[in-house]
């Protein structure tokens, strides 16, 4: 209590000095007017509040804010001119650019090796203008999934390939290739494999069909006899047959034929 006396009577000596200083004239009158409610009030908040709705509505606080250099009305015009400060909006960032994905070079198709066999066809096959490899052929050379060797002991009279037909005269693909050898000589298998086929036709004569791992075959053909039978298993380097000159030959020889699913392959490459 002690202490909001102190208070209050700091706040009105301060009053009373800023009113004797800008009204020495009317200070006196207006020191009455607050003794008297200062008198009449021994509670000192209320009392500091009743001092200030008198000095509001009287003509005192009309000439305190005059003095200050503005009327009430202009006071409560420009203090209800301060507009409210309003949060301005954020600026949203600007989005980062999405970088633009690299493009990747398409692999580039490598060209299979050309072994040299192959190529010493190719190049024996250009002499033959205008003539398409048939599309049952294949001109590398895939390896083999098992052990082979030659089925007969001869020297080739006739390649894999384009040629002058002995007996025809004209241009055509030979599928297979020619071993000249004596009639009766032994023809062997030439690799492990199953007999397919035993019969005779009018080009082939007699002839034998073999199958293999993976898919290949092998055709034995121009046989004088056969020494295995339809359903027989056989090995490498057995006896199959011999040597002969039936069909279309003009000799006995051995007519071989390598093929891996129905596309013959060139037999000279494994021989």
């Amino acid at each position: 209590m002690e202490r909001l006396k102190i208070y209050a009577a700091s706040a009105v000596f301060l009053f009373l000095t800023a009113v004797k200083l800008l009204f020495p004239d009317t200070a006196a009158e207006l020191r009455t007017q607050v003794h008297s409610i200062i008198d009449h009030n021994d509670d000192y908040t209320e009392m500091v509040q009743t001092l200030g709705r008198s000095l509001a509505e009287s003509s005192w606080g009309n000439k305190l804010v005059a003095a200050l250099g503005m009327d009430r009305g202009e006071a409560e015009q420009k203090q209800e001119a301060v507009p409210a400060k309003t949060a301005e909006p954020e600026s949203e960032p600007e989005p980062e650019p999405e970088p633009e994905p690299e493009s990747t070079p398409l692999p580039t198709a490598e060209e299979p090796e050309i072994s040299a066999a192959e190529e010493a066809f190719l190049q024996q096959q250009a002499q033959f203008e205008g003539a398409v490899i048939p599309a049952n052929v294949r001109t590398d050379m895939p390896e083999l999934p098992f052990s082979y060797s030659a089925p007969v002991s001869g020297m080739e009279s006739s390649g894999f390939g384009y040629r002058i037909h002995p007996i025809d005269g004209e241009l055509s693909f030979h599928y297979g290739t020619d071993f000249a050898a004596n009639s009766g000589d032994d023809v062997t298998a030439f690799a492990d494999g199953y007999v397919y086929a035993a019969g005779t036709s009018e080009g082939y004569g007699n002839y034998l069909i073999l199958t293999h791992e993976g898919g290949f075959s092998t055709i034995y053909a121009h046989l004088s006899s056969f020494a295995v039978s339809e359903g027989e298993m056989v090995s490498r380097g057995q006896l199959i047959g011999a040597v002969g000159q039936t069909g279309k030959a003009t000799g006995p020889h051995l007519h071989f034929e390598l093929l891996c699913s129905d596309i013959y392959l060139n037999p000279e490459y494994y021989l």
